[in-house]
This record gives structure tokens, C-alpha cells and sequence, in this order.
């Protein structure tokens, strides 16, 4: 028996289900770089995600959301 996580991804995606034990694949067009919520409706509050979508190009003025782990050194250097 698998075992259904119902999700949604506020704004982006209303719901799909993840099977335990199953790859599952969500796709959505985010209109800005950041972090978005990922919500397991059953499991709240204790499992949840945040998928990530980074700028196609890093502008003089970007800066990484907080809490994100410190910059490589290549990208430190980008940002210079």
C-alpha cells in the first residue's frame, strides 16, 4: 500500500499527491526568484519543503534570501 501526501504550492499549483516510495514531479513558472512553501496538507506542521528558484542571472542588486547557506567563492566574486 502506498501512502498519499496530498500538496499544494500556494500561487503556483493548487494540489497533487506524492506517493511514499515514488519520484514525483511538479512542475510551475514562478513569477519572481525566492523561496516558495511547499505544503503536505496531511502533515502539517511538521513536513514541509522549499523549493528554491534562483534568477537567470544574478544582477548587481541581488542578494541571497536569508538564511541561505554562505555564497562560493566563485559566486562571492560574481557579486563584486
Amino acid at each position: 500500500m502506498w501512502v498519499e501526501h496530498f500538496s499544494s504550492l500556494p500561487l503556483y499549483v493548487d494540489k497533487f499527491t506524492v506517493k511514499r516510495g515514488q519520484p514525483a514531479k511538479v512542475t510551475f513558472t514562478a513569477s519572481r526568484a525566492g523561496i516558495f512553501p511547499l505544503v503536505f496538507v496531511n502533515h502539517q506542521p511538521t513536513m514541509t519543503g522549499y523549493p528554491v528558484v534562483l534568477p537567470k542571472q544574478r544582477s548587481a542588486g541581488w542578494a541571497a534570501p536569508r538564511g541561505s547557506p554562505p555564497a562560493a567563492e566563485s559566486d562571492a566574486e560574481d557579486r563584486r
